[in-house]
């Protein structure tokens, strides 16, 4: 593949990460809330929500296919600071769709507690079509092009599972529809910041030093998106705990027991931080298959970042569970403007893309430290508020 192969790789991936949750419109989460809420007494019920939500995502998604498509050049100039990508755009496109086809399905098999078929949809989506694609193709848009119509076939072999025996179902229902965007949108913000924050940093490198840099920064943060995923079953099990001591006024008891995850969360995080700290050289070689200085040294600097993006993970679903506004959007948002001000600032002056990587870890572990400021607000409150 080269560097410069892989350069390119690690941009497609995460323009992916910056699309997927904007066009998905909240259903990631919205899916296995509505589906689990109704699907033991009201399977139908359960069924026409994940319907209304396969319409708002495909029709987001395929504005969003049609207009990267036809503005293919400035599109593809936005994500690789040249026109000259511009054949990217069809293979990212049907990428994305797969993407979204892949998050839908997951989200109504994790709504039925179908765990099973949920897992396998994840391990073939996730690991093995990835890993194929760089057996059957050699020029990275075929590898992109390969993914992402592997993830819309094998998508679709799932929702057939899915949709077997139940074609009976109502047509458009307003009501449930404009549920589903009264739940989804409000999340958007958050998500797309969130996103943004993953991915601008790439795109802004791009930009200033190139693509080849630019694919070192993406490789940089997705480790440290690895470090966060490694948390986020502790998130799914810490937010129904959360909902049940908060709504039966046990603060004193979920108090205790977000001290103990937390606490967890820390060790591990640190520790992790130190191991690769002494092996990076080593780890950066697995993945990159050569030896790299460059991106070593940017990876030393990204997973640093790690014990904030641990602990906003972690943290986030008490957040969410107290909180019926948007604490973790607000959050966000003040990190990301910091990010963005820091970034530009030090470009100011230094005239190099590290200002960028500064800031966003900066921008990460301040996040952590917003997340622990509003979980302690919540335990200094007298009276609880569900």
């Amino acid at each position: 593949m080269g560097e410069q192969g892989f350069a390119e790789y690690a941009l497609v991936r995460r323009t992916l990460a910056f699309l997927q949750p904007v066009v998905i419109a909240g259903m990631g989460v919205g899916i296995p809330r509505y589906v689990a809420l109704h699907f033991e007494k009201e399977k139908e019920k359960a069924f026409r929500f994940f319907v209304h939500a396969i319409w708002l995502a495909l029709l987001l998604t395929a504005l969003a296919c049609f207009f990267s498509i036809l503005l293919s050049n400035f599109s593809m100039y936005l994500v690789f600071g040249s026109a000259d990508y511009a054949f990217f755009a069809i293979p990212i496109s049907i990428s994305l769709l797969g993407l979204v086809l892949h998050s839908l399905a997951y989200g109504y098999y994790r709504g039925c507690m179908n765990m099973k078929l949920a897992n396998i949809l994840q391990v073939i989506n996730t690991g093995l079509v990835p890993l194929s694609a760089f057996f059957f193709m050699k020029s990275i848009s075929g590898i992109v092009l390969f993914t992402g119509c592997c993830w819309t076939m094998v998508s679709l072999i799932f929702f057939t599972v899915i949709f077997r025996n139940r074609f009976k179902f109502k047509g458009f229902e307003k009501e449930k529809m404009n549920e589903l965007i009264a739940y989804g949108l409000p999340r958007i913000p958050g998500d797309v910041l969130l996103a943004l924050a993953f991915s601008l940093p790439s795109f802004w490198v791009a930009h200033l030093a190139g693509v080849q840099q630019a694919g070192y920064v993406a490789f940089g943060i997705s480790l440290l998106s690895m470090t966060g995923a490694f948390f986020g079953p502790l998130s799914l099990v810490l937010l129904p705990e959360a909902a049940k001591k908060i709504a039966s006024q046990q603060m004193t008891e979920l108090k205790n027991s977000v001290k103990k995850m937390a606490g967890y969360t820390i060790l591990l995080t640190v520790s992790g931080i130190a191991v690769f700290e002494l092996f990076a050289e080593y780890i950066v070689q697995i993945f990159f298959g050569s030896e790299n200085l460059e991106l070593t040294l940017l990876c030393r600097y990204f997973i640093v970042a790690s014990i904030g993006y641990t602990i906003y993970v972690v943290l986030r679903s008490v957040l969410d569970a107290y909180h019926k506004t948007a604490v973790n959007a607000i959050n966000i948002f003040i990190s990301f403007m910091v990010f963005a001000v820091f970034s530009f600032l030090m470009i100011q002056l230094q005239d190099s893309f590290m200002g960028i990587v500064y800031g966003f870890i900066i921008s990460i572990i301040l996040l952590g430290a917003l997340s622990v400021r509003s979980i302690m607000k919540i335990f200094q409150k007298k009276n609880i508020q569900v």
